[in-house]
């Protein structure tokens, strides 16, 4: 059960994605960010989604403070048991006689969204940087978001308490609650996608 943007609003996959928006601008603002989601400034030169339109980024994060640290945003959430995602893991892991990484299909999915998106962001005006969120439909994060901005973030918050005389606790419990916050959102969403399935008991 991944993201499918192109199907409409009434697509339910559309609905977990947006259900996720929320979280995501809770966190940007905390970092200080301005979180942009109107839609004239989110337009992608030169990339077009399935129905023909401009693809759109999902929002934008300002930092008020240092334009060169404003970014781009495309979010999705994929399917991690997909034959695209699971059987390049699986062969990968058969071959190094590993098991196979957490982040195998979040990975793939934000590579894709570099490819795609890195170069035509980077021409908008501003200039931004191009930022792939990834979650996959168990709640997992990708590795990209979680190393450079929610890890990055939270220790910061940890390392700020504790100079303050505090036990750094506070800071965990933020990042827990972030992190449980994102799984069940997800949840959410793919209870919304089952709802909107056929049954045929």
């Amino acid at each position: 059960m991944q993201c499918s943007k192109g199907l409409g609003v009434g697509n339910p996959r559309l609905i977990r994605h947006n259900l996720m928006l929320p979280v995501l601008h809770d966190l940007y603002t905390k970092m200080g960010f301005e979180f942009d989601c109107r839609p004239p400034f989110l337009h992608i030169p030169g990339s077009k989604s399935g129905t023909g339109d401009d693809k759109l980024l999902d929002f934008i994060a300002r930092c008020p403070g240092d334009r060169d640290k404003s970014v781009g945003v495309d979010l999705t959430v994929i399917a991690t048991m997909a034959a695209k995602y699971l059987t390049p893991a699986l062969a990968g892991s058969r071959a190094r006689n590993t098991k196979p990484s957490p982040f195998a299909a979040t990975s793939k999915a934000e590579t894709s969204k570099h490819t795609k998106y890195d170069g035509p962001v980077a021409t908008m005006n501003p200039p931004l940087k191009f930022v792939a969120i990834a979650f996959n439909d168990f709640g997992g994060i990708g590795f990209e978001f979680y190393s450079t901005v929610v890890k990055p973030y939270f220790e910061e918050l940890r390392e700020k308490e504790e100079a303050a005389g505090g036990s750094g606790w506070d800071a965990r419990k933020k990042k827990s609650e972030f992190l449980q916050r994102g799984s069940v959102t997800i949840a959410k969403g793919n209870s919304r996608i089952r709802d909107c399935m056929r049954h045929d008991w």
